[in-house]
């Protein structure tokens, strides 16, 4: 009898803890009413020309402990929105073309840098020059343009933004189904806001 109760208060324990879960992480995320089909478990939105973006990456560093974290078991993609400056569009083209060559984690620190930093009016030159820096010059950076595969990288991206309705940056979706309220992660310190932010995508991606 004393252990039929202590097993009945283990599972009503078990279940007001999987609920107070629940609770507790509803306002950090929301489920989407449809379901995106795409290879990556964590895919997120971001712009060079957002600030909180420069921030994410920079000072939070959430896209570095995601790497950290996750990419073991599963597949991570950033994307760049086009509708934020005058350049935005350019700029999306120049960080799927980064991709293409595999130079991603070189070229964004430096798109940052210049359009957060220096000069917000970034042209198409000052683009071909960061890519030079890394041995890709405009014959071969106009050529990867043209791609089949950078068309096609492009062509998914916009599906996916298209489907989210997206209206700011960054966004992060967690097992296609999840998108993370920034906003809702309330922290104490940088350290804290990050380590609740990896914590709520881990959650997500146990979360089928």
């Amino acid at each position: 009898m004393y252990k039929l109760i202590l097993k009945t208060i283990f599972l009503i324990y078990i279940l007001i803890g999987n609920n107070f879960k629940n609770f507790a992480y509803s306002s950090e995320y929301k489920k989407l009413d449809f379901f995106i089909s795409s290879q990556y478990q964590i895919i997120e939105f971001f712009s060079f020309y957002c600030t909180y973006c420069y921030q994410f990456d920079e000072i939070y560093q959430i896209d570095k402990q995601i790497k950290n974290n996750f990419l073991k078991k599963n597949k991570f993609i950033k994307y760049h929105v086009d509708f934020l400056g005058s350049m935005g569009k350019e700029l999306t083209i120049a960080w799927t073309i980064a991709n293409f060559f595999n130079i991603e984690e070189k070229i964004s620190p430096e798109l940052f840098q210049i359009v957060q930093n220096v000069n917000k009016n970034i042209t198409k030159k000052d683009i071909w020059l960061i890519f030079e820096k890394f041995g890709i010059n405009k014959t071969q950076y106009e050529s990867a343009k043209n791609s089949f595969a950078v068309k096609f990288f492009l062509s998914q991206q916009y599906n996916i933004e298209k489907k989210l309705d997206l209206k700011s940056v960054p966004s992060i979706i967690v097992n296609n189904q999840f998108i993370i309220n920034n906003d809702e992660i309330h922290a104490s310190s940088i350290e804290n806001y990050t380590e609740r932010y990896i914590n709520i995508i881990r959650n997500l991606l146990s979360n089928n």
